[in-house]
Order: structure tokens, then C-alpha cells, then sequence
């Protein structure tokens, strides 16, 4: 159904014909503050998306917390999926109005049209992506469609790096700045806690019982389905 919705509401999009629009990217490494540096840039006119509901709804939590004049209508209205735009536009455009510079968290992870039609729509001269190249991107869940023009990086300008972390601790950050290009540095003063084990099956990761204190992270909802059922906290990587 929202497929559905999603079509009809996209159908007349004109992207070949759409004003010239800037294609910024804001590269940022994981724990470097990517919902601050939202918090901190937002500026009246400004509309920014998300992904999926439950970031939305956080961001408007913590926008409110900063700034508890705004209405929670206008939050609802300006912070919200990139789905929901798409099929119901906003008041704020539904009343003639025009946004100013648009925002989409989390970008790489959608398919590049998803971020030209939505910039589209809004109307807004400068579209500032927030992401991580090196981070989950768009995958295609479609059996049997092979997708070309999905990659929205190939055509956006990286405009700022955040590279410094302050989740990621010495030893993480120490292995994945190879992977940068201006590499990455953090502030968390925590080291040498990782290490490496094998584990052959599933039944090798139990652990003693009431000793649960480890989280593990996996690829599947049926891998973390069984880890469920051996009384492991386990959540997917997604």
C-alpha cells in the first residue's frame, strides 16, 4: 500500500527538468556527532529528513529539549521521514511557502532518486546529506531488478568531514582510521579492551547462566532470533 502511495505521489516529479540544486555531503565517522551538528546548523526555512520514524521522532525530542518555544506541530512538520515528505508534503509548503536548504540524515542509506525527488519537492537551493561513506548504503531489496543509479555520492560534493569521534574508543578508532581519508581521532581515553574470539556455532557463544552481560551484534533478524532463544541480548547491526 505505501508503495502504492509512494508512486502516485512521486509519478510527477519532474527531476530532468528541477531547478539547479548544490549536492553537499557532510562525511562524518561513527560517534562524531552527526544529530549535534543537525541541532546546531537547523535555521529558520530549513527542512530536515530522516530515514526511518523512530530517528525523526528523537530529533524532534531533543529539538524540543533546545528549544521548547516551538510548537510540537512545527517539529512534526519539519522534522520527519523522507517517506513521509514524499507522500504528504508539508504544511509549510501546502501554505506557499518555500524552504531555504534541506537536510537528510543518514542519506547514503537511500536510493538516489529517494534524494532528488525529495529535493525536488522542497524546492530548497541546497540539499546538505549527512552520512558515512564507509557506513550500511542503499540496498536494494527487490529480487530480480538490478539497480544502477542508486548512489547518491557520485554525484554530491563532500562540502565537510567530521572526524573526530567521542563514542569510538582508542583501540576502535586506531582500526577503522585506515579507512578514512583524512583518517579519524577521538576523544575517549578507553584502550585496549578489545579482543579477538573464535567461536564455532551458535550453542559455543552460551554464557554461564545470570552472566549475560555481553551485546551481541548481527546481520540477520534470524540470527538474532537464535541468539534470542539461548537468552543473549542480540540486536542487528541495522
Amino acid at each position: 500500500l505505501n508503495e502504492l502511495r509512494f508512486y502516485n505521489s512521486t509519478k510527477h516529479i519532474d527531476i530532468q527538468n528541477t531547478h539547479h540544486v548544490k549536492l553537499n555531503l557532510v562525511q562524518g565517522v561513527p560517534g562524531c556527532g552527526k544529530t549535534t551538528f543537525l541541532l546546531n546548523n537547523y535555521e529558520e526555512n530549513d527542512l530536515i529528513l530522516f530515514p526511518t520514524r523512530d530517528a525523526a521522532v528523537d530529533f524532534r525530542r531533543r529539538f524540543k529539549d533546545k528549544h521548547s518555544h516551538y510548537s510540537q506541530a512545527k517539529c512534526n512538520d519539519t522534522f520527519r521521514t523522507v517517506h513521509s515528505f514524499l507522500i504528504n508534503s508539508t504544511q509549510h509548503l501546502k501554505r506557499g511557502n518555500t524552504y531555504k536548504r534541506l537536510f537528510i540524515d543518514e542519506a547514503l542509506m537511500l536510493h538516489a532518486g529517494e534524494v532528488l525527488f525529495a529535493a525536488t519537492q522542497s524546492g530548497a537551493n541546497e540539499v546538505i546529506l549527512i552520512g558515512d561513506i564507509n557506513q550500511i548504503p542503499f540496498i536494494n531489496r527487490t529480487m530480480n531488478i538490478e539497480t544502477k543509479y542508486h548512489n547518491i555520492t557520485e554525484i554530491a560534493t563532500i562540502e565537510k568531514t567530521l572526524n573526530t569521534t567521542y563514542r569510538c574508543t582508542k583501540s576502535t578508532t586506531a582500526i577503522l582510521s585506515k579507512h578514512y581519508k583524512q583518517g579519524m581521532k577521538t576523544t575517549n581515553n578507553v584502550e585496549n579492551e578489545l579482543e579477538i574470539q573464535h567461536f564455532s556455532d551458535l550453542e559455543s557463544l552460551k554464557l554461564n547462566p545470570g552472566q549475560n552481560k555481553y551485546k551481541f551484534l548481527v546481520f540477520k533478524q534470524s540470527e538474532k532470533r537464535e541468539l534470542n532463544k539461548l537468552g543473549l541480548k542480540a540486536s542487528t547491526i541495522h
